[in-house]
């Protein structure tokens, strides 16, 4: 019988530790790196295209440098670009309403101006369109920032 209990009670003890067991090495460290840095490039294209929203790369970006670099993790989360939305998501679970609105206006205002200016065939405003709905479905789905309080 204590048997039966010492094995009971080593299940409950790894079930405890996820995070020792969840860490990427080898290859899969190395692609997770690989895709980290491609996310921050989409979401440096995002804050000029109005079709690729920046944060859900940023936040891809920080949870793939989470499970294989913790000190890349860290320097991202110090950046000048993307530190504060990290800090905002990680510690407020959420972003900021004005920084919501901001994407939710910069998205709007730049398909408002690739169609107004663009010579687009009609399949491509249309599509342009279903990428734009894509983003704007994602950026409003995503959770306002708790309030700080102690």
């Amino acid at each position: 019988m204590t048997n039966d209990r010492a094995d009971t009670t080593n299940i409950n003890n790894d079930v405890s530790r996820p995070n020792q067991s969840t860490r990427f090495t080898g290859l899969k460290q190395a692609a997770a790196i690989v895709g980290a840095v491609a996310c921050l490039i989409l979401a440096g294209i995002g804050f000029f295209l109005p079709v690729l929203p920046s944060t859900p790369f940023v936040l891809l970006a920080s949870y793939l440098l989470i499970q294989c670099s913790p000190k890349m993790h860290r320097r991202l989360k110090g950046s000048r670009f993307f530190g504060r939305i990290l800090s905002d998501w990680e510690d407020r679970k959420g972003i900021r309403p004005a920084d919501k609105v901001r994407a939710i206006v910069i998205v709007v205002a730049g398909l408002i101006l690739t169609f107004s200016v663009g010579n687009l065939s009609t399949t491509l405003r249309f599509l342009t369109l279903i990428l734009v709905l894509i983003g704007l479905y994602v950026i409003i789905r995503l959770p306002i920032a708790k309030d700080e309080t102690p």
